[in-house]
């Protein structure tokens, strides 16, 4: 990594920069300083009237011009963790909880910028190290239909990933607006399986869109490396979305993705969820036994009914690939300026029913076969 800038340490000029380790090297004459960069490392940003004077890293105090010192920020934020959120932001509202964490808009003190963040409770060292584990992950992620994330921050009790803010998918999406909804999460779900990741919780409120209709990809604390075979033995998802060889603990690949994808498609064409049930135990029994004869002949245009149903097949080996999905003849007709810039008012009905189904739904989550959180 090429960066050079030039700080102060008690009263001296000093050389910064970070070899090709990752470790942040400052130097003068008279000493050497080395501080490896991981997620064990912190940072400690001051601030003076919004503007950055310095930085603490191992009880040392580093000064240095404000843009300098934004730069510095700006290429550390993936590699280490940051103290004191408050220093740099201020906490605005709440935008969404789940079961283990919960999503907090922000605002940048130095810019007025709106952030969101990912706020995630330390319950014990377990729960740390799943945390670090997605960070990790997603911080090797870098796709236009993958959701950017600048920087991470702890306190005592929590971990916050900061992200950029997104959208809401609607639920009033025409035909030609949903095939490019489509094509941005196959592209995305293709670039992570190309990084030898599975997702393994692709849901409708993990793809959210940004205020230029690009659709980005969320969330990536059940994802695995491929090449983690213990990884794969764990039955994980949310309930309704989950492939079901995943349910019956079978081998599963890749391809368990691209049936959550499936899932997704049903619901933006249909504003109704695949499975259909009031109890959470009701829509993992109807989730396990889906085959693709369960699902009716439905009236998708340009040959989207079977383009759904390659998605949803039951069997693994004859569903399709992200790749063979992006080729599909689903695909070839894409408008791709169709995108209705203004937002349409959504349907107050729907809306209702998706707030309530998101209860059972969106905040239910499975990481072993026999325990729902």
């Amino acid at each position: 990594m090429n960066f050079n800038i030039t700080v102060t340490f008690n009263s001296s000029l000093c050389h910064l920069t970070i070899d090709n380790t990752n470790s942040l090297i400052i130097m003068n004459q008279i000493q050497l300083m080395t501080f490896p960069l991981n997620l064990d490392s912190n940072i400690i940003w001051r601030l003076e009237k919004n503007i950055i004077r310095g930085f603490e890293i191992s009880t040392f105090f580093f000064s240095g011009d404000h843009y300098d010192l934004l730069k510095l920020k700006t290429h550390l934020g993936q590699l280490i963790i940051y103290k004191k959120i408050n220093n740099m932001y201020h906490f605005l509202n709440t935008l969404g909880k789940g079961n283990y964490s919960q999503v907090c808009l922000l605002q940048c003190k130095i810019t007025n910028k709106l952030y969101a963040a990912k706020c995630m409770k330390k319950e014990n060292q377990g729960v740390v190290n799943d945390i670090k584990r997605e960070i990790f992950i997603w911080s090797t992620l870098q796709h236009k239909n993958i959701a950017k994330f600048y920087e991470v921050y702890e306190s005592a009790n929590s971990i916050y990933i900061v992200m950029e803010k997104l959208n809401n998918l609607r639920n009033d999406y025409d035909h030609e607006e949903i095939k490019l909804i489509m094509k941005d999460i196959l592209e995305g779900v293709h670039y992570i399986h190309s990084r030898n990741i599975i997702h393994r919780d692709l849901k409708i409120d993990n793809i959210l869109i940004d205020d230029e209709n690009q659709v980005k990809i969320i969330d990536f604390g059940l994802a695995c490396q491929f090449i983690h075979l213990e990884s794969r033995s764990i039955t994980c998802g949310t309930p309704g979305y989950i492939a079901p060889e995943v349910l019956t603990n079978k081998p599963f690949d890749y391809k368990s993705d691209i049936f959550s994808v499936g899932v997704v498609m049903y619901q933006l064409y249909f504003n109704k969820h695949l499975f259909q049930a009031e109890q959470v135990i009701d829509i993992l029994k109807l989730n396990k036994k889906f085959t693709i004869s369960r699902l009716s002949v439905l009236n998708i245009p340009d040959c989207g009914y079977q383009f759904l149903r390659s998605l949803l097949n039951h069997n693994p080996l004859q569903r399709i690939t992200a790749s063979q999905a992006l080729q599909h003849w689903y695909m070839n007709s894409i408008k791709e300026d169709h995108f209705i810039k203004i937002p349409r008012n959504p349907n107050p009905k729907f809306k209702e029913y998706i707030q309530l189904s998101s209860v059972m739904y969106s905040k239910t989550t499975i990481t072993s076969f026999n325990k729902i959180y």
